[in-house]
């Protein structure tokens, strides 16, 4: 519902992509008051669904507003359900539904076209899932060893973000500052000897970035543009439970310039440079 665009950056990515886009990069941007409202005012919007296999309740709730140069949104999602079938009437593991989403995004836009957004984004989902979400069952694994277990993942983006409505001859500057914490908790299964059933215990996962970008962009009218900037990112993952803890960290400083040129009506050029200094522990 709040999807306004999508951009895809396919095979090696452009210098301004971010550190590390070698296979390429999607960017999603979300919508905001002033994409519903035109000027002042207020508007709201409910939605909910039902899905027949897995009964499925999804609702959603929605408001937001304008008021001089001020805007805001507020968006929260909830879904319940029991796991679906596949085609052939077999029921598929791992696939209930137990989320909770919210959005939140504030704005002001100043008289001289400098506008300042912070946004606020949590997800929540806690259900049953495969043994291994990202690659299903293994087989010559322990016979003890189930093939599903609880999820709880808990994912939580701050954004700010300084942009122009419009640029200033060859001033259009863009900063973005944003931090990202992703937990996850999943249950252990060991089985010492003479343990039986398996032993369980809770295991967790947690990984945070903090990162941002300054650049500006050099417009040349109908000839293109040149992005220039610098970003960053501080990254940290640990894992802990009872038995067994590891970290590892990586910052990363960037340098880059990305051009895009149509120097003539069936021509375009896109062409650049980045350099990246990056410190590891692990």
């Amino acid at each position: 519902s709040f999807l306004k665009a999508a951009r895809i950056d396919a095979g090696v990515a452009p210098a301004d992509a971010g550190p590390g886009a070698l296979a390429g990069a999607i960017a999603y941007e979300t919508k905001d008051a002033r994409d519903f409202l035109s000027g002042n005012g207020v508007g709201a919007f409910a939605k909910t669904q039902f899905n027949t296999n897995g009964s499925v309740f999804t609702n959603s709730l929605s408001g937001y507003g304008r008021y001089e140069g001020f805007d805001f949104l507020a968006y929260g999602t909830i879904g319940k359900g029991d796991t679906y079938k596949a085609g052939d009437g077999q029921e598929v593991i791992g696939t209930k539904t137990d989320l909770l989403s919210g959005l939140f995004k504030l704005g002001w836009e100043a008289p001289s076209g400098d506008r300042f957004q912070i946004s606020h984004e949590r997800v929540r989902d806690d259900a049953i899932r495969p043994f291994r979400g990202n690659i299903g069952f293994i087989s010559g694994r322990p016979a003890w060893e189930p093939r599903t277990r609880r999820y709880e993942i808990d994912r939580q983006n701050t954004v700010f973000t300084y942009s122009r409505t419009s640029a200033i001859g060859l001033w259009d500057p863009k900063a973005v500052i944003a931090y990202s914490r992703t937990e996850v908790d999943t249950p252990i299964f060991d089985r010492p000897i003479g343990a039986n059933p398996p032993v369980t215990y809770p295991g967790t996962g947690i990984t945070d970035s903090f990162n941002g970008k300054f650049e500006n962009r050099f417009g040349f009218g109908d000839f293109g543009s040149v992005t220039a900037g610098v970003d960053f990112y501080k990254d940290k993952a640990l894992y802990k439970d009872r038995n067994f803890r590891v970290s590892e960290k990586a910052s990363n400083l960037g340098i880059y310039a990305q051009a895009r040129l149509k120097p003539f009506e069936r021509m375009r050029l896109s062409f650049g440079l980045r350099g990246d200094r990056q410190w590891f522990t692990g």
